[in-house]
């Protein structure tokens, strides 16, 4: 059975159901099969159907058939679901250990991608804009079925619920920085996984499926999980050593040769990217690579007192900084910098240095702003913005402009409390 999410055109919210068809492009919501369900009604879950009996499966399997499917053309297939947790395993064919540099282990090298990576078979995935050593690994995703601990390798093929496929999207850069791989196998939308679940006992031998990647049309990845170093149920037996496996905890299994990371000149990936996942009998996902979009960011809380700029609002909390990037804005002749949070770490002494030598005196009304000058920012209440205002430089992304800024700036003649900054005019 192929269990999936689907979220129709115009509506925000998903329906679960099931894939039908060859081709598997017709979509019955369980809305629509109460009668057959488990219970008498549609799960909350897809992690409550991977508990199905056989008997239970059939059951709605055959309602489906009779049932009036829609066409995916009219959704989105979404990601199955999110786990609880997502254990993924490196270096786990030969040939990819070799092309990285490593050897094999005596045991499983695991480690953990956050949750909050975890998305859409056919969503965007995010080129950081920390990093531009964006990588591929597709993989083959088991999805466990039943809470279990201590299992035995003899018998932990009976835990898994489901298969899927999954890119282990990787920024190579980050994930190097130590030896604990988190960082760089997590963040957000890394973590492609579908396009659905297939049920465990459509899947006879786990062990014996093709995997291939592309990238762009090129073929990348091509290999078999017969060339594991550690089958799913060596897996399942290592981890559940330590830990309780837990319905729908996602492992992703591991990848074959051929990482762009690993081709020379590395062969990372680039915003307009289309990177394909296929295994044999579980689907295909496909994503298109994007710059990681400005909205991702915290508004930053914070505005600042330059060139004669005063602020009004209650709670401000006091910091110099100085010699930083700056993205520069302008209203009604005033000058006031919005320091991108990425360079923050940066120079905070030479910041305090300057507004000693400077009696914390602010730029001239009017004048140039540079990184030169030292100024102070505040924290403000809830809700409160900057306003509207015109960019000095078309490259100030429109995200930040007007919005997640506290406090305001005053009128001509005003004299707010809480203003910060000596030199104001008024």
């Amino acid at each position: 059975m192929k269990l999936a999410r689907f979220r129709p055109v115009g509506e925000d919210t998903a329906e679960l159901g099931v894939l039908l068809g060859e081709a598997l492009d017709a979509f019955v919501p369980f809305s629509a099969l109460a009668a057959a369900l488990p219970g008498g009604e549609a799960p909350e879950d897809l992690r409550a159907c991977l508990a199905w009996s056989a008997a239970e499966r059939d059951a709605v399997a055959q309602a489906a058939e009779a049932g009036e499917p829609r066409p995916l053309s009219a959704g989105t297939l979404l990601a199955p679901l999110k786990p609880e947790k997502c254990l993924a395993i490196g270096l786990n064919y030969r040939a990819h250990a070799e092309e990285f540099g490593g050897t094999v282990a005596p045991c499983p090298t695991v480690f953990t991608k956050q949750v909050s990576c975890i998305t859409g078979p056919f969503a965007p995935i995010h080129r950081p804009r920390v990093s531009q050593a964006l990588d591929y690994e597709g993989e083959m995703v088991l999805v466990i079925g039943q809470r279990c601990r201590h299992v035995p390798e003899a018998r932990a093929l009976e835990v898994v619920g489901a298969y899927c496929v999954g890119n282990d999207v990787s920024v190579r850069d980050w994930q190097l920085q130590t030896p604990q791989f988190t960082m760089g196998k997590s963040f957000d939308t890394h973590g492609p996984v579908g396009p659905y679940l297939t049920t465990a006992d459509e899947i006879k031998d786990p062990q014996a499926l093709n995997l291939q990647t592309w990238v762009n049309g090129e073929l990348r990845q091509e290999s078999s999980t017969a060339l594991m170093i550690f089958s799913c149920a060596q897996l399942i037996a290592h981890l559940s050593t330590a830990f309780t496996l837990e319905p729908g905890d996602m492992i992703f299994t591991g990848t074959p040769a051929g990482i762009g990371h690993a081709m020379k000149p590395p062969a990372y990936l680039k915003v307009g990217d289309r990177v394909r996942v296929a295994v044999e009998g579980l689907g295909e996902i496909e994503n298109v690579v994007i710059a990681e979009p400005e909205a991702t960011a915290l508004p930053f809380p914070a505005a600042y007192a330059l060139g004669g700029f005063r602020l009004q609002g209650e709670g401000f909390r006091e910091a110099l900084v100085a010699q930083l990037p700056l993205l520069m804005l302008r209203r009604n002749g005033d000058h006031a910098a919005v320091i991108d949070p990425r360079f923050l770490k940066e120079r905070a002494q030479p910041a305090a240095d300057h507004a000693r030598r400077s009696g914390d005196r602010m730029g001239a009304p009017g004048g140039a702003v540079g990184p030169q000058d030292a100024f102070r920012f505040f924290d403000g209440g809830p809700g409160a913005s900057l306003p509207a205002h015109e960019p000095l430089a078309p490259e100030i992304p429109a995200a930040r402009q007007g919005s997640g800024f506290p406090g305001r700036i005053g009128a001509e003649g005003e004299h707010p409390k809480g203003a910060i900054g000596r030199g104001q005019r008024g």
